[in-house]
């Protein structure tokens, strides 16, 4: 049992380290082309970099707008139940769905 462990152990740092050498050749590699490039390979570089993280800005930006909705509704919620239990006025435990995002369900 304690073999299996320490084999486990070993495989895991050594695909960890592995990885890490991958990455750091990876960036090199990516280094030198940028360095060795013309002015217009460095422009033609530097847009598609700004593409890609204006791509991420608009992602988390995204998920930023289901965060906010998220507890919009749900302060909503809070303050409109009062002092009541989990369920509606009827006593029932009903449900709807929250704007914005299709999935997440909440008590009425």
């Amino acid at each position: 049992m304690m073999y299996t462990g320490l084999f486990a152990a070993v495989i895991f740092t050594g695909t960890i380290y592995g990885a890490g050498l991958k990455t750091q050749q990876e960036w090199k590699t990516e280094k030198q082309k940028v360095q060795e490039a013309s002015v217009d390979d460095k422009v033609a570089i530097m847009q598609q970099r700004r593409k890609d993280l204006e791509r991420q800005k608009d992602e988390i930006e995204a998920k930023l707008d289901v965060l906010r909705a998220r507890v919009k509704a749900k302060a909503e919620f809070e303050a409109g139940q009062g002092g009541q239990g989990a369920g509606g006025s009827d006593g029932s435990a009903g449900f709807r769905v929250l704007p914005y995002h299709p999935v997440l369900l909440c008590a009425q």
